[in-house]
C-alpha cells in the first residue's frame, strides 16, 4: 500500500507503533454529516430507550443526544413500564431481544395500558427483521423497525416517520 510501519521499545518502558499509510479521500464521496435535524423542526424528544446492552445503550444515545434530544435508559421491559408508568416519553425505542419478557411483550402490555386517543410511538430494534416478526410487531402496534447495527440519519428518518404516523391517526 506504499507505507511504513514503525516499532520504539525500550524495556521496563513500554512500545510505540507508528502505521503510516498514504490515503486520499475520493472526491467524488462528499463527507457526509449526521444530521442535526431529527429535532423535527426543533421539538425536542422524550425517547424511552429500551435497551439490554450496555454498548449498544451507549451508542445510541449517543446518537439520540447528538440530536439533541433527552434520553432515558430501561435495561428490560419491567424498567421500562416502571419508567413509563412515572413519566410518559414522546416515542420508545425498543430491543426485541431482551431477558425475561421480550419486546413484543412489552410493546403489547405498554398498548393494552394506553387509554382512547393515546400511541405512543413504539421503534422496534433488531438483527433479526424477519417478515414474520415484522408482522407480528404491526399486529401488537409496532410502529417502526430498525436493523441493528444502526446509524444517526436511520434512526433520525425512523423518529420522523413514527412521529409522522402518529400525527396522521392522533390528529390533536
Amino acid at each position: 500500500m506504499g507505507g511504513s510501519l514503525g516499532l520504539e521499545s525500550a524495556l521496563g518502558e513500554g512500545s510505540t507503533f507508528r502505521v503510516r499509510l498514504p490515503l486520499q479521500i475520493s472526491p467524488e464521496t462528499p463527507h457526509v454529516r449526521p444530521e442535526r435535524s431529527g429535532r423535527l423542526d426543533g421539538r425536542v424528544l422524550d425517547v424511552l430507550l429500551v435497551e439490554g446492552d450496555a454498548t449498544v445503550t451507549n451508542a445510541i444515545r449517543g446518537m439520540l443526544e447528538h440530536q439533541g434530544h433527552r434520553v432515558r435508559c430501561a435495561t428490560h421491559g419491567l424498567n421500562a413500564l416502571a419508567e413509563l408508568a412515572q413519566d410518559p416519553c414522546d416515542v420508545i425505542l425498543l430491543d426485541l431481544d431482551l431477558q425475561g419478557i421480550d419486546g413484543f411483550q412489552v410493546a403489547q402490555l405498554i398498548r393494552q395500558g394506553e387509554g382512547a386517543g393515546e400511541h405512543v410511538p413504539i421503534i422496534a430494534m433488531t438483527t433479526r427483521t424477519r417478515a414474520e416478526e415484522v408482522d407480528r410487531g404491526h399486529q401488537i402496534g409496532i410502529d417502526g423497525f430498525l436493523r441493528k447495527p444502526l446509524t444517526g440519519v436511520q434512526l433520525s428518518a425512523a423518529l420522523v416517520a413514527a412521529l409522522a404516523a402518529r400525527s396522521e391517526t392522533n390528529p390533536a
